[in-house]
C-alpha cells in the first residue's frame, strides 16, 4: 500500500481560530482515564465509525502557549473511497485539515484491512495505561521519576494488516534529556524498550 499526499492550502486565517473550536489538551491526563476522554473526543470530531491509519499524540511540556498535547490523525469515514484526510491539532491552530491521502492497495485486499477503528484492540485508554506502565518501568529500571510523554503513536504498517500495528510510546524525563522508546503489541505486551 502506498500513500500519496496532496498538500492542501491552509489559509492564514486558520491561525486565528479560537481555542474553543477544538479540544482542550489540558483535560487529557497522561493515563488511561485521560486517553479514554481523548478517544471520546476523537469519536465526536470524526464520527464513531471513522477509520484511521495513523494517530500520533505528542506532548510539549511547559505552561506557555503551544505547550500541552498535539494530535496528528489520518482518518476517513468511507474506506472504499481510498481517500483519507490528515488532521493536525495544536493550541496554535486548533484542528486543521492539512492533507488528503490517497491509498493504493494492490490485489484483492480491502481498505479496511489496513485501517482501524477506535475501541477494542485499538483503544486509546489502553495507550494511556501503557504510558503509565512505561513511566513505572523508567522509574524502576532507570531511576527516572516523573517521566512525561513525548509521543504516542498508532500507525498501521504500510504493507501489512492493521492487526500487525504496534503501539509506540516515547517518554522523556520531565526536564528533558534522553528519549526512551517502548514498543508494545496491541495486547499491551512489551516488545522492545530502548
Amino acid at each position: 500500500m502506498k500513500r500519496t499526499y496532496f498538500s492542501v492550502v491552509c489559509l492564514l486565517m486558520a491561525l486565528c481560530l479560537v481555542t474553543s473550536c477544538g479540544p482542550n489538551p489540558s483535560k487529557y491526563s497522561q493515563d488511561g482515564e485521560g486517553f479514554a476522554k481523548l478517544q471520546e473526543d476523537f469519536k465526536a470530531k470524526f464520527g464513531a465509525d471513522a477509520y484511521y491509519t495513523d494517530i500520533a499524540i505528542n506532548f510539549t511540556p511547559g505552561n506557555s502557549h503551544g505547550s500541552g498535547l498535539g494530535f496528528n490523525v489520518t482518518v476517513t469515514n468511507d474506506p472504499a473511497s481510498l481517500k483519507m484526510q490528515e488532521w493536525v491539532y495544536n493550541s496554535y491552530t486548533n484542528w486543521n485539515n492539512t492533507a488528503e491521502v490517497t491509498l493504493e492497495i494492490e490485489g484483492d485486499s480491502k481498505p479496511e484491512e489496513f485501517m482501524f477503528q477506535l475501541g477494542g484492540k485499538f483503544d486509546l485508554k489502553k495507550v494511556g495505561e501503557l504510558i503509565e506502565q512505561s513511566r513505572k518501568k523508567l522509574a524502576e529500571e532507570k531511576q527516572i521519576e516523573n517521566a512525561a510523554l513525548n509521543m504516542a503513536l498508532l500507525k498501521t504498517p504500510d504493507n501489512d494488516a492493521a492487526t500487525e500495528t504496534d503501539i509506540v510510546i516515547m517518554m522523556k524525563p520531565e526536564n528533558g534529556g534522553t528519549t526512551f522508546t517502548f514498543r508494545y503489541d496491541l495486547e499491551g505486551n512489551l516488545k522492545s524498550f530502548n
